[in-house]
């Protein structure tokens, strides 16, 4: 529920992308192993994970056009947003046990 839309994510750049095509992924084994009741934590921790790719992809349009309309290097920008995206993929995951803790 982590690595995969963290994946798809970084190799899209869209959100769409990995909302749809990993969130039925999720729900699907949810329902598979009987833990349907926890879906809630784990559509979060998806959401939270595929966001962090996206936001780190440097196929992200928003990334790519600011990045040319103020004349960065995508390199350097990239290395600054490494910290902030782990930060919010580690808010994700503890967000997630929260949750998990609280449904269970």
């Amino acid at each position: 529920a982590t690595i995969l839309p963290v994946t798809v994510g970084l190799i899209s750049g869209i959100s769409m992308s990995f909302a749809g095509a990993v969130l039925p992924l999720v729900l699907g084994i949810l329902t598979q192993m009987d833990q349907i009741g926890l879906k809630t934590p784990y559509m979060i921790l998806v959401l939270f994970s595929g966001f962090t790719g996206v936001m780190a992809s440097p196929l992200h349009v928003c990334l790519v056009l600011s990045c040319q309309f103020f004349h960065a290097d995508l390199g350097p920008v990239w290395k600054r947003l490494i910290l902030p995206c782990a930060l919010l993929w580690i808010f994700g995951i503890v967000y997630f046990f929260v949750l998990r803790w609280i449904y269970a």
